[in-house]
């Protein structure tokens, strides 16, 4: 008899156990941000465009702007150009190229650099980030507007928009990364560029593939983050592209 007893109190103890546990998970995964994190880390929802680490790093924009000397290279961007160091754009280049830009959070930070107006060039690549967000069309009216708030009488050096390697696995579970829709972007982009005077792009053929899509020895595998002979390729493009803007 006392084993009988002593077997019911376990299966009971046993069934409160699971019946906690299940609640607790069902406390995590409804109400808690457990499942939106989870879906972003999948990369099957893309991250917030507003963040508090990008502000963050805006916030210190001040501060750094007051060191840039009149006629510097000033590089405005996402982590395409924010992985190209010194070694890549030279040591008189200042970057405040953030991972994560898009469009839109860079015309919300725009105010912070007034060393824009004091640049001798600047080398602009963002939009590609956009794609999580908006339509192609809807990039390029801010683009547009980004453009036309930089000062006019400085040269401008455009990054297109790179093709992705559409073979690799991590491209095609994003969505809004297809060649497609990158082309059709870069097109629009290329279009607001014509528009602005002083404005040349940066010839990244080097960079893409007879196929069209980027380069798989010229990424870090992912499918669209340049490897550091990437970073080195793209870098002497921008080079050549901001030299010839100087003549």
């Amino acid at each position: 008899m006392k084993t009988v007893g002593l077997r019911g109190r376990t299966v009971g103890l046993l069934a409160l156990y699971l019946l906690a546990l299940h609640g607790v998970l069902a406390f995590v995964v409804l109400k808690t941000n457990f499942l939106p994190l989870a879906r972003k880390t999948l990369g099957w929802e893309p991250p917030e465009e507003r963040n508090v680490a990008l502000y963050q790093a805006m916030l210190q924009w001040p501060a750094r702007d007051r060191a840039v000397p009149r006629g510097a290279v000033v590089v405005l961007g996402d982590s395409l150009l924010q992985d190209l160091g010194a070694d890549e754009l030279g040591r008189e280049v200042h970057s405040f190229a953030l991972g994560g830009t898009t469009v839109s959070t860079l015309l919300e930070g725009f105010a912070l650099l007034p060393c824009t107006n004091r640049a001798g060039c600047i080398v602009l690549g963002v939009g590609a980030n956009d794609l999580k967000y908006r339509e192609p069309d809807v990039i390029a009216l801010e683009y547009a507007t980004l453009l036309a708030a930089l000062p006019a009488e400085v040269a401008v050096v455009a990054l297109p928009i790179l093709p992705v390697d559409e073979t690799c696995e991590a491209v095609t579970q994003r969505p809004y990364l297809s060649n497609a829709r990158l082309r059709e972007l870069d097109r629009l982009l290329s279009e607001r560029c014509s528009k602005r005077a002083l404005t040349a792009r940066v010839d990244v053929s080097e960079l893409i593939a007879k196929d069209g899509n980027l380069r798989s020895d010229l990424h870090a595998g992912d499918g669209w983050h340049l490897s550091d002979e990437g970073d080195r390729v793209l870098g002497r493009a921008i080079v050549r592209a901001v030299d010839a803007s100087k003549r």
